[in-house]
């Protein structure tokens, strides 16, 4: 009988421990359910876990430097400053990657070697009298296609007017279709656009002369679809030129120069910022480059600067190594 009763004793006791050990378990189970609930809400709402104030017993650090401070002590890490252009206005994602800014700079093809002039040899200019001048002048005189007509606008190609190539005597030869004329050439290891500046001097605004100018970018990778297609920047007028008609102001220039260039990456087209070359500080056509109309080039030997900055801004391609080099 006593032994009944010790057993009784003993499966109470049991009872009691297992019942205290249900409860912890419960309650383990509910906080650990709270804290997965508190970890899931801040992560949905992009809180941090933990708040990031720190204890006031931590030892406070150095004051966090001012945006002067950061950018001067960029300046003279860097050599130079972007934080007064690379702003942080949100733009559009284009092609594999975002962007921060509209400046020419963020969308310019870098300097990336150095191809020899044979490397034009398959290639095809299309512009105005500007890019005429690639086919009238040594170098490429003898290497490179061009396709460049007389006060030539993007519409005007697109509307497939008659124009004259700079190998045709007004008067003397039939002028061509231009567009017809371009589309011609089916097979160009490399396309390169420059044109623009007639069109300040037309009556589109900056509106038209985009969508006309991206209509024939499109046009452009429809005809010549598995090669890259080069835009050049709508070149710079003198300080002089610039003053005497607010149609060639040079902001308006760099204004849809900005928009051009992002339209060219936007199209998987390669944007080539010529001003590093044909503007001096101020981003005026350079004095020592520019002809008596403040925005043509003075003569042939000029455009050996062009040229030489084109040839060390190409896109690397296995195919052209024969022409490329790496510069040191």
């Amino acid at each position: 009988m006593a032994g009944y009763k010790e057993f009784k004793k003993q499966s109470r006791r049991r009872k009691k421990w297992q019942a205290a050990a249900t409860a912890f378990l419960s309650v383990l189970i509910v906080a650990q359910c709270l804290g997965l609930v508190y970890v899931g809400g801040r992560m949905v709402n992009g809180l941090p876990l933990f708040d990031p104030a720190a204890p006031s017993s931590e030892k406070e650090g150095p004051a966090p430097e001012s945006d002067a401070e950061q950018s001067d002590a960029q300046t003279e890490t860097t050599g130079y400053n972007n934080s007064l252009w690379d702003t942080l206005t949100p733009v559009a994602r284009t092609l594999d990657y975002g962007r921060t800014t509209d400046d020419t700079r963020m969308y310019a093809l870098p300097e990336n070697g150095r191809v020899d002039l044979e490397y034009f040899r398959g290639a095809l200019f299309i512009g105005d009298s500007l890019t005429q001048g690639f086919g009238i002048y040594e170098p490429l005189k003898s290497i490179a296609t061009v396709c460049a007509y007389i006060g030539v606008t993007p519409k005007s190609i697109l509307d497939n007017n008659a124009g004259y190539r700079q190998d045709m005597r007004r008067g003397v030869d039939e002028p061509v279709a231009m567009l017809d004329d371009i589309l011609s050439h089916p097979a160009p290891t490399s396309v390169y656009i420059g044109m623009g500046t007639n069109a300040l001097n037309s009556s589109q605004d900056d509106e038209a002369i985009l969508y006309y100018y991206g209509q024939l970018l499109d046009v452009l990778r429809a005809a010549y679809p598995n090669i890259p297609i080069y835009v050049q920047a709508i070149t710079p007028v003198t300080a002089e030129k610039a003053a005497s008609d607010p149609r060639f102001s040079n902001d308006r220039i760099r204004s849809l120069n900005d928009s051009l260039a992002r339209m060219a990456v936007e199209k998987g087209m390669y944007y080539i910022n010529t001003h590093e070359v044909l503007a001096d500080d101020a981003g005026n056509l350079r004095e020592d480059l520019a002809g008596g109309d403040g925005y043509h080039l003075r003569s042939g030997t000029e455009y050996e600067v062009w040229v030489d900055y084109l040839c060390t801004h190409t896109v690397y391609n296995p195919m052209y190594l024969p022409y490329w080099t790496a510069t040191t």
